[in-house]
């Protein structure tokens, strides 16, 4: 019995299956350790266009360059928000639903200086 579970530990352990390792993070998860820059609201201009879309959203900074093909309202309603604050637009479409918000999290790069 010894034996059949320490091999099963062990394949377990192959598998990256041992809950004490930490997960990847996707985008949908912040890792809690990780040092958040800060940028100036000139930083996030600069970064306008489909390439390059960060945003600032109550003021934290998000580069959402990655999301503007996968939104599900479209590419247009984020690459409206490339190079701005977009706290008003985000607020007006999501505010105080859970899911925007976490997803949003994901992305988030920095906070407003």
């Amino acid at each position: 019995m010894k034996k059949l579970l320490l091999i099963s530990g062990i394949a377990l352990l192959a598998a990256g299956c041992n809950s004490s390792q930490p997960t990847q993070t996707t985008a949908t998860q912040t890792q809690p350790s990780q040092q958040l820059a800060t940028y100036t609201l000139a930083q996030v201009q600069s970064a306008d266009s489909a390439q390059k879309c960060w945003t600032a959203i109550n003021g934290n900074v998000y580069d959402l360059t990655k999301w503007i093909d996968q939104h599900p309202g479209g590419d247009k309603n984020i690459l409206k928000i490339c190079g701005k604050d977009g706290t008003q637009a985000f607020e007006k479409q999501h505010g105080g639903q859970s899911k925007p918000e976490q997803t949003l999290k994901g992305f988030q790069i920095g906070i407003l200086k």
